[in-house]
C-alpha cells in the first residue's frame, strides 16, 4: 500500500447547495458538490505523482453522503492513495465537518497523456 495522503479545507458556499444546483430543495451541501471536492483532492494528490505531460481523469466513484452540512461551514477532505496499478490510481476518501464524518468513499482515476487525450475530444 502507498502512504500518500492529501488534506484540503473547503468552505461550503450557496453555489454548493442542493437548492442552487437544483438537485434538491434545501440550502445544504449537495452530494454532487461533496463529490466534486473529493475529486479535486484526489486529482491534486495524483498530480503530485505524475510528470507534467500526464494527468488523471476520474473514471469511477462510490461515495456515501452521511450527514448534512449548512452553508458557510468548513469541510475537510482527506484522500489516501491506496494503490497504483495498470495506469490507475485508487483512493479512499473521507469528508468531515469538524469532528462529524459527512462522507466517505472510493475513487479511481486513470492516467492519460494530456495531448493524446485532448485529441479524442
Amino acid at each position: 500500500m502507498n502512504d500518500s495522503m492529501k488534506t484540503a479545507l473547503f468552505r461550503v458556499d450557496v453555489k454548493d447547495s442542493a437548492k442552487y444546483l437544483q438537485s434538491g430543495e434545501l440550502n445544504v451541501l449537495a452530494t454532487s458538490s461533496l463529490i466534486r471536492y473529493m475529486e479535486i483532492v484526489a486529482h491534486q494528490l495524483a498530480t503530485e505523482e505524475l510528470p507534467s505531460d500526464q494527468t488523471t481523469v476520474g473514471i469511477e466513484c462510490k461515495i456515501r453522503h452521511l450527514a448534512p452540512t449548512a452553508m458557510g461551514k468548513n469541510i475537510v477532505i482527506k484522500a489516501k492513495l491506496m494503490k497504483k496499478e495498470a495506469g490507475k490510481f485508487f483512493f479512499e476518501i473521507v469528508a468531515y465537518e469538524g469532528e462529524k464524518l459527512i462522507g466517505e468513499g472510493k475513487m479511481t482515476r486513470m492516467v492519460v497523456e494530456k495531448e493524446d487525450f485532448l485529441k479524442k475530444v
